[in-house]
Formats: C-alpha cells, structure tokens, sequence
C-alpha cells in the first residue's frame, strides 16, 4: 500500500476515535456502542451473554471483554442448537522479528466497539497499529480483517497466526484443503475458516492454529490488511472461494447500514431531534436486525424471533411478526413483507394463522391464533412501498386469515367475536389473546362452537376492535387492488361492528370498554389496555374517548411511573406478573396512538417521554430493550433484546399513527 492508503486509513482511524460530531446523524460511526456485546461466555449455555448477527444469520459474533481476549472475536453462538461454540474462535496472533509474540493488551490505545453492523478494534502501538473488524457480507459469512499500520521509517516484520478452541464437545475441528472445518455433530451443520494467505493449518483436539508460510513485511509507513472468512452453512461442501474485493463489501456494508439509519431518522419527529433519542432509535434498529433470521428448515422466508437471548423464543409468532413489519416497512421493506409471509406459509384450509412456527413444522403451535394486525401490517408496508404485486398477492390470505374469526370464533353467531382455541383448552384460548395470563381471564370458561373450534365465554373488546380495524385496512388494501365493491361490503360490515361494540362494550358509569360475558352480557369489569384498543381502532365516539382518556390520566389507573400497566392500579391482582400490572411498550404504544387520535397531544408526548425515560436503561448507551418493565419503578424485565418492544419504541419516536 502507498502513502495515500495510509493517509486513509488513519484518517479513518482520527474518525473513529472523534466520532459523533452530529454533523452527519446517519453516519453509522455517530453511534458506538449503543448495546454491549462485550464479553466472553462462560460456557456453551451461557445466556447471559449477548452477539452481534446480521442479514439474518443463525451465529453471532461478540467483542472481548477483557485483556486476556484482546485480539480475538468472541464466539461464535448457533442460534440452530443455542450453544456457543467456541469463547474465542477467531484469534490474532503476531511475533515480531526477533520472534517476541506481541501482547494486544500492553499497547498505548485500545478502543473496542461495536458500530451498526461492524465489531471493531483498534490497538495502538508505538511502532504500529493493528485495526480489526468483523462483518458480514451474506446470511452465512463474515469478514475479519486485520489491518497492520507501520508507523516507522523503517519496513517491519511479523509472523501472523489466526488460532482458536472450541468448547462445545459436540463440535469437531477436520483440516481440509488448507481450511478449517467444524462440524456441528448435534445439527449436521458445517462450520469454515479460510485464510486468505497460504497457510500451515494445525489441528491439536479443540484447538486450531493457523500459521501463515511467509513473513510479512510492512513497508515504512505502509499499511497491510490480511483477511480471514468464517463461513456457517448446512452445505458439507462449502466453498474455499477466496474474497477478492473486500474493499466493496465493506462499502455495501457501510451503505446498507447508513440508508437503515437515513430511513430511522427520516420522519419529521420532535423526538429524533435530540440525541438521546436518535441512540435510541438505532438501538431499536440494532435490536431488530440482530433478531432477523433468514429463512431455514421449515422457515420459508425470513422474520424476526421475539429475542435471541433467550432459548424459548426461537421461531416467529403471529402478532409479533405483524408488529414488526410495521417498523421494519420503515427501512427494510422487503424483509418486513417476508415477515409478513412467513406466518401465512403456513395457513390452513380454513384460513387459521398459527400462533407461532418453527424451523421444524411439526412443533407450529396449532392450538390458538394471536389478535389480528396482519393487514395493519400490509397496509404500513404498503404506504411505504406501494407494491401493488405485494399486496395481490397477500390479500386474499388476509382476507380469509380475517374470515375465519367469524366463522370460528363467534359462540353465538351475535357479530361480537372471542378468542378461543382448536383443542378445548382454555389456556390455548388465553394464549390466543396475547396477553397470557391477563386478570380479565381468571374465570374464563370454553365453550365449544363446532369441530376442533371453541370459544371463551367472553367477547373481548380488542379483539372486535382489531377486527374492526383489520375490515378499514382490507378495504383500503381492497381499494389499491381494484376490489371496489368487496371494499364497499367491508366498510359496511366494519361501521355495524362500530355500533356494536359502542353500544354493548362501553360502560357509561366507570368510562370504560370492557370484555362482556356471553351469558348475561354483564361487563367483566376489569380494566386493562384492552380498554382502549376501541380509541387506537377509531370507533369510539369522543364523547367515550374523552371518559376513557381520563381513565388512563388517573395516576391510581394507568398513569403510574411507567405508564401504562397491563391492569390498573386499583387492581387487587395489580402486580409485576407477565400480563398482571407489568407494561409492556406495544400496549403502551397503542395507549398512546389512542390518545393522539383523540386530540389527546399533550397527554400523548408526556406519556411518550414517561416512557423513553423512566423505563430502565432506553435512553442510557448500553443497556438492552427488553419484554416488559415495572410500573412502579421501571425496572426492566424478563426477555432482553425484545423485538416487538424494539419495534413500537421506533413507532414511539416517529409519532406513527395507527391508521
């Protein structure tokens, strides 16, 4: 390399080190670290650790923690048997001339960091400097470089070793065709490492070491990039090509992720205007495409998994998939309308969306669907794209997806509509709500509709509110298409199930919606934020608005510290169980599209603020976003790295509307 290249190089280096001026807020190189995933896993099972995934890959990578894994790339974790496979697989090794191996952890400046869509590190020398990075450049391939800086009057000398040990005793390392290979003997998958020099490989049990044959000599004040390849595949026969044009990758890469940032940043948001929030924002977004899984086994497309920090959530679930499209309709269309697919690969004859699918089918959770959004979702996707051949062909799946709720979860054929479950469970028909162990439910009792269909004794407010809503979606979707006159028949149907459930779901003495009960049509006179899905759909009248925005204001109600909680506060059950007084930021988020529909400003940016500031560790660099928070006093809890919460607090800093 000439002069010129290492001007570049360190200016880029100067870049680095001064970032986040401002002048450019979507320049990836603004916004280090805003997760951390710094650290070394203490075992093969160790989720307490989190990677860095992207173009959805099934492995993760992560930075080094401490001095003893400077030089080295943490993992890699499967997602396909949720292990790590190695602490540190990917290690640099350098001796220089005299043969003294060099220690990254004496030199002068170290800076380690974690950039949307790139691991970084960086170790000055007083006589050179080594810049690694990691990232990848297909769903099953990323690219380590290591580039060393010569910053003498003089050539300098290095003998370089890539070397790593693996620790799940499932894995065996094979030296072949001057490569390593690991097979993942518990999946049947194929790990690669291919040194882009001539190299002497060395298998020694767990441990590999990869020596390459010739010195390398680093001109005076010259720079000189060496490459590695880590490849993850269910082909045995992976490919030994060598890359030749890192320099584009790495600029496709660098594109990729600053159009995200250009499309997070774009809509005209009071929020997006301070700095705090806008780290917020690309948290949220790193959150979302760590979460992306391209499509594999019985996964047909790709979508997101709720967290890939804990081993439960590993498939995609109806509404989530529904909630994130919405958001990713904002800067990755085509995976959002994936996301979308994903969940109708698998509706069945009646039009039933399973509740959740897996990468292997036989364990799709039949038992239960989950609230209808999948046209809120193709609407939002829609706006963004107006992809009309998207929308021909997801439509009529929609349509009958909405169909068989009326067909199957109608106990007494009235128009007003219950969650239920096709094995007569009643824990399968609460599932199916979303809000699993909700207090509206306690006493909840099935009742059977036909074959394989029961319902709950209770008409639940949001879900008719959702269906109502999905009716206003399908006619403009049905409209895009030409479908006028199945639009006309939609919009009437969508304006008498607004009647009904203004007139038999709201309660004039407390102010409220609330779930009735079949047999009686009494008010099961819980408050939740089922309550005012019926303002975030748009049928209530103002007059109920106004008595339900009241309700959620009442500090004893809904509007504690962190507002609003999944039961309110006057709740005897009131509490930090899952669906029992816990808030979890979709229901939230609707709470506060509700009010701003309304006219309810004011109220709406408080609470937002409430929100983004009080819930632990949203505004604060690091932290990660996770399943729900405590009303009380904000903590964070249970799953980190929450999809949907990453998704709805997105919506929260754009000010998105519902409709």
């Amino acid at each position: 390399m000439n002069k010129r290249i290492l001007t570049s190089c360190l200016f880029l280096s100067i870049f680095w080190i001064g970032c986040c001026t401002g002048e450019s807020p979507a320049d990836r190189y603004n916004f280090p670290d805003v997760l951390n995933i710094r650290n070394s896993p203490d075992s093969t099972d160790d989720w307490n650790t989190f990677f860095f995934s992207d173009m959805g890959a099934w492995f993760g990578f992560a930075l080094p923690d401490s001095p003893q894994y400077y030089g080295s790339f943490m993992g890699p974790f499967s997602m396909r048997t949720q292990k790590w496979m190695a602490r540190d697989l990917v290690r640099l090794s350098l001796t220089d001339s005299l043969d003294k191996s060099i220690n990254f952890h004496e030199c002068r400046e170290i800076l380690i960091n974690y950039f949307p869509g790139i691991l970084k590190q960086q170790y000055g020398f007083e006589k050179f400097q080594v810049d690694l990075s990691l990232f990848y450049i297909s769903r099953s391939e990323v690219l380590i470089t290591a580039e060393i800086s010569n910053k003498t009057k003089g050539p300098l000398v290095f003998s370089i070793q890539w070397a790593g040990t693996l620790i799940n005793e499932n894995c065996r390392l094979i030296n072949l065709r001057d490569q390593v290979i690991i097979n993942d003997e518990t999946d049947n998958y194929f790990a690669q490492i291919v040194p882009q020099e001539e190299s002497l490989i060395t298998i020694d049990g767990q441990s590999y070491f990869c020596d390459e044959k010739k010195k390398t000599i680093v001109p005076a004040l010259n720079s000189l990039r060496k490459q590695l390849v880590f490849r993850y595949s269910d082909e045995k026969n992976l490919s030994s090509q060598l890359i030749r044009n890192p320099d584009t990758l790495y600029r496709k890469n660098l594109e990729r992720w600053n159009y995200y940032l250009a499309q997070i940043f774009s809509p005209k948001s009071k929020w997006l205007k301070q700095k705090k929030y806008r780290n917020l924002a690309v948290k949220a977004l790193e959150t979302l495409v760590l979460n992306w899984r391209s499509a594999a086994g019985d996964l047909q497309h790709d979508g997101l998994f709720p967290s890939s920090s804990v081993s439960y959530f590993n498939g995609f679930w109806a509404w989530d998939s529904w909630k994130h499209a919405v958001a990713l309709s904002k800067f990755a269309p085509e995976l959002a309308k994936d996301q979308v697919r994903a969940m109708f690969d698998y509706q069945n004859d009646k039009g039933m969306v399973a509740d959740c699918i897996y990468m292997d089918k036989t364990e799709n959770n039949w038992r239960n669907s989950k609230p209808p959004l999948a046209a809120w979702a193709a609407w939002k996707i829609f706006e963004q794209t107006g992809d009309q051949l998207f929308i021909r062909e997801i439509f009529p799946k929609i349509l009958k997806y909405h169909q068989w709720w009326a067909h199957c979860r109608d106990h007494d054929h009235n128009g007003l509509y219950e969650y239920g479950s096709t094995d007569g469970t009643v824990i399968a028909a609460k599932w199916e709500s979303g809000m699993d162990n909700a207090v509206r439910f306690d006493h909840s009792k099935i009742l059977k509709n036909n074959d394989n269909e029961w319902s709950l004794n209770q008409e639940s407010v949001d879900l008719n509110a959702y269906l109502f809503a999905e009716k206003l979606f399908l006619v403009k979707l049905a409209r895009a298409i030409d479908k006028h006159k199945l639009a006309s028949d939609l919009a009437a149907e969508a304006d008498r199930l607004k009647q009904n459930i203004r007139t038999a779901m709201f309660d004039e003495t407390s102010g409220y919606f609330y779930d009735i009960l079949l047999e009686n049509q009494n008010f099961l006179a819980t408050k939740g934020p089922e309550g005012w899905i019926p303002l975030l759909t748009g049928l209530a009248t103002q007059t109920q608005a106004s008595k339900v925005a009241a309700v959620m204001g009442d500090p004893t109600e809904f509007a504690t510290y962190l507002p609003f909680p999944t039961v309110t506060g006057k709740s005897p059950e009131f509490s930090t169980g899952y669906w029992r007084g816990t808030v979890w930021l979709d229901q939230a988020c609707f709470g506060i599209m509700a009010l701003r529909r309304y006219g309810y400003q004011n109220d709406a940016d408080r609470f937002t603020r409430f929100l983004l500031n009080r819930a632990e560790g949203l505004i604060e660099d690091d932290y990660p976003i996770c399943e729900n928070y405590g009303p009380l006093d904000g903590k964070a809890i249970r799953a980190r790295n929450f999809s949907w919460s990453a998704a709805h607090i997105l919506m929260l800093l754009w000010d998105e509307d519902f409709d």
